[in-house]
């Protein structure tokens, strides 16, 4: 589910490039049909940033960086099974240093 939401994430921040580039083109044009459509700032630099916004997410889809990975729930249960064994062999480490200097 969390890739899917990625993907809509995505999608919805090209659409809003892409509106804000239609938007741009229309304020040159003359054929704005509203003037509240370009908020921040002129309609060249909305146009830009969505030019940019566009040219990052083809890197990042080039790249295969569209999406971060995250844990497996199988990782997840090695890591930790992984994270006991060390912390127990630490634990009686510790405790075997401890049994020593009461002798010594």
């Amino acid at each position: 589910m969390n890739r899917i939401e990625a993907v809509i994430h995505q999608l919805e921040a090209q659409q809003h490039a892409i509106n804000a580039a239609l938007a741009a083109l229309r304020e040159v044009a003359g054929t704005a049909t509203s003037t509240h459509q370009v908020t921040n700032g002129n309609a060249r630099s909305i146009a830009q940033k969505a030019r940019w916004a566009a040219q990052r997410a083809e890197a990042a889809a080039a790249h295969g960086r569209a999406q971060k990975r995250g844990l497996t729930p199988e990782g997840r249960r090695r890591l930790a099974e992984n994270m006991k064994k060390r912390w127990a062999a630490k634990r009686t480490a510790a405790q075997a240093h401890k049994r020593a200097r009461k002798r010594a």
